[in-house]
């Protein structure tokens, strides 16, 4: 989908190029005669034509990125707005493209405009055209201490611009991506929790299929045979481990993640079918102008919560609208302050939230004051401060018990 353009949808194949939609009509194809995309060439059948474009991305600057397989020009833009092509070698890296290279999994950019890569044979690729000297690099599987033939299948860049990496042999982070380049030797991270107090790594061993990062910078991975997992923003706590088992899902193969920056409902496509789950959360907004608090009145009927377990987003009191970085006072109509979450600090997730947590653009409350008692009836002030821009904003909520 292009966000510049939410009428314009493209579509890549294995074999027939790339397939313009806008407003849900297929209008053009594109294909080796009429863009930049390339077929690759088989020496015994020069009649053969195959297309093939996987990974693709939306830069800030509207440019489509995309990934054109088995061709010397792997990593082509285009400029919907303009009709231009561009293609880049990647012949330093890979020297024949037919037979060194079979295909590309993911791509993700940066906040610096690098291209980040997750490839079949060549480990992780790195791409800027801003790079006078050396735009293209890799990082294989070797260098890092990871399984020979590891395959680098899904990419995230996540909020502090950190790479986040699934493979077929577990997780991997690359926690520098603006000194990338100025780094002769790079390395990837793995992610250390304790398990019964013993240090241990993340997805050790698992064959991650995706990884999708919500408003809350937490992490949703999929994988191929153990369902999918939803981490706090620096992987250290296991907010949800949802398999055919323990959940609706399924299928335990992960295929796709997709989530709704507006409400976190998270899309998770299997090979058995589609399921739709409401997270909670939301994409932080730019001001707070359209900040809004849900339930209002609460009705005496209204589950609150009645416990500090801030992640049924079912239950509880939503305050949405919110900027990237605030802090939210509840307090009662003579000033007592009832609750209080700073952005950061207070999330769902950690054990700081008591009774009031934000996630992203979402704030919740379950509707119990600073002695972790349930609120009596009355009307209560929502003070909203951004600590960034200074805005704040004043909201209203009825409480009825």
């Amino acid at each position: 989908f292009n966000p510049f353009n939410p009428n314009e949808t493209f579509i890549s194949s294995f074999k027939d190029g790339l397939l313009e939609f806008n407003e849900f009509e297929p209008t053009i194809l594109y294909d080796q005669n009429n863009s930049g995309l390339e077929s690759l060439v088989l020496p015994n059948n020069p009649d053969f034509v195959g297309i093939r474009i996987s990974a693709s991305e939306f830069d800030a600057n509207g440019l489509l990125w995309l990934m054109n397989s088995r061709v010397d020009r792997a990593l082509k833009s285009y400029n919907p707005s303009t009709g231009s092509w561009q293609g880049y070698s990647f012949s330093d890296l890979i020297e024949n493209p037919l037979s060194d290279e079979v295909g590309f999994f993911d791509m993700e950019i940066d906040r610096n405009g690098t291209k980040w890569i997750g490839s079949y044979s060549n480990g992780l690729i790195a791409y800027n055209e801003n790079i006078p000297n050396e735009p293209l690099r890799n990082m294989n599987a070797a260098d890092q201490n990871i399984q020979p033939f590891t395959r680098f299948t899904a990419l995230a860049i996540d909020d502090r611009n950190q790479l986040w990496i699934g493979t077929t042999f577990g997780l991997r982070v690359l926690f520098n991506t603006t000194g990338f380049y100025s780094d002769p030797t790079p390395s990837l991270s793995q992610i250390i929790i304790l398990e019964d107090g013993i240090p241990k790594e993340l997805l050790e061993g698992q064959i991650i299929t995706d990884i999708k990062v919500d408003g809350s910078n937490n992490k949703w991975i999929g994988t191929v045979d153990s369902g999918i997992f939803y981490f706090s923003s620096d992987g250290q706590n296991t907010i949800y481990h949802f398999t055919t088992e323990s959940s609706p899902l399924p299928s335990n193969t992960i295929n796709d993640i997709s989530i709704d920056s507006n409400n976190g409902i998270v899309y998770i496509a299997t090979t058995r079918g589609l399921l739709a789950f409401n997270a909670g959360g939301s994409e932080p907004q730019e001001s707070l102008e359209e900040a809004f608090v849900y339930p209002n009145p609460v009705r005496p009927e209204y589950d609150l919560l009645g416990s500090n377990n801030l992640n049924d987003i079912n239950k509880g009191i939503k305050v949405s609208g919110l900027t990237e970085n605030v802090n939210i006072k509840i307090t009662d109509v003579e000033g007592n302050l009832v609750a209080e979450a700073q952005s950061r600090i207070n999330f769902r997730s950690s054990s700081n939230n008591y009774n009031f947590a934000i996630d992203g653009g979402t704030a919740i409350w379950n509707g119990k004051n600073m002695v972790n008692q349930v609120v009596a009836s009355g009307v209560y002030l929502i003070l909203i401060s951004d600590i960034d821009s200074f805005e704040t904003k004043v909201l209203k909520v009825m409480i009825v018990r």
